[in-house]
């Protein structure tokens, strides 16, 4: 479940015979309930980096009506007050991952996802897989996906490279130009090693050939690995995840 050694004996003594004896018996653990009229939990327990670390999350929720076609919902992180603080620091982590306001669920939404798959080795992934409890991967949904291709794939010297052919009068995919547009939101940050952070993000391109064709939206999520130099925070990987399988812009010789 991801929870620290420290706290299984809190845990024990808290919990009744017949608490106790619901988890070892079933091996259910609870990751959602409601407590009528309108105040419900939720317990999950996401992956939260590529190295596999676990970590328990509790949000209480209050459901709140303001009309008859709307609802409120008021969202809390709960922790315990005396778990080891890197704990406190990860399942806060957790909760932001998945139900705060950048998470990749919407507030109403508990649907009992386990983790994201690792991230395809591409730098533009075709699709990304999701693990849940049921069983309903990408394979079993009957449609498969490519986590070993992507896009496009580029070191410095190919980014170099395009740039250099924007340059010029062979730039074929870019005549007319195009005018674009980077929305970028959701932006969130996370220490990865000491000298390099990890910033998340979400993306929408607008792009438009003057009035040759209809514009272009594409909607990705991006994951910048940043490292410090000697000169400030330099880019030193970026990885893009699109939302659809299938681009239907003409072609990509924009940047992302």
């Amino acid at each position: 479940m991801g929870y620290p050694d420290a706290m299984i004996p809190a845990i024990a003594a808290s919990w009744s015979d017949r608490q106790r004896a619901l988890v070892a018996d079933s091996g259910f653990m609870v990751s959602a309930a409601t407590l009528f009229p309108n105040l419900s939990l939720v317990h999950n327990w996401p992956q939260i980096d590529a190295s596999g670390t676990v970590a328990p999350f509790v949000s209480v929720r209050q459901w709140q009506p303001i009309s008859e076609r709307e609802t409120e919902v008021l969202s809390w992180f709960a922790v315990d007050a005396a778990a080891p603080e890197e704990f406190k620091r990860n399942s806060y982590k957790a909760y932001l991952m998945c139900f705060g306001s950048s998470g990749m669920f919407e507030q109403d939404d508990v649907e009992n996802w386990v983790s994201i798959a690792d991230m395809a080795a591409g730098s533009m992934a075709r699709r990304l897989n999701l693990n849940s409890r049921m069983g309903l991967t990408a394979r079993g949904a009957g449609f498969d996906s490519l986590t070993d291709m992507g896009h496009f794939d580029e070191d410095m010297y190919a980014l170099r490279k395009r740039v250099q052919r924007l340059a010029t009068e062979h730039a074929w995919t870019e005549d007319p130009p195009s005018r674009t547009r980077h929305f970028v939101t959701n932006v969130r940050t996370f220490r990865h090693q000491t000298s390099e952070l990890r910033v998340e993000s979400a993306l929408l391109l607008f792009r438009s050939r003057g009035d040759t064709r209809e514009p272009d939206l594409i909607s990705a999520g991006r994951t910048d690995l940043l490292r410090e130099t000697g000169d400030g925070l330099r880019l030193a990987r970026r990885e893009i995840i699109v939302d659809e399988s299938v681009l239907r812009t003409q072609n990509l010789a924009v940047f992302l």
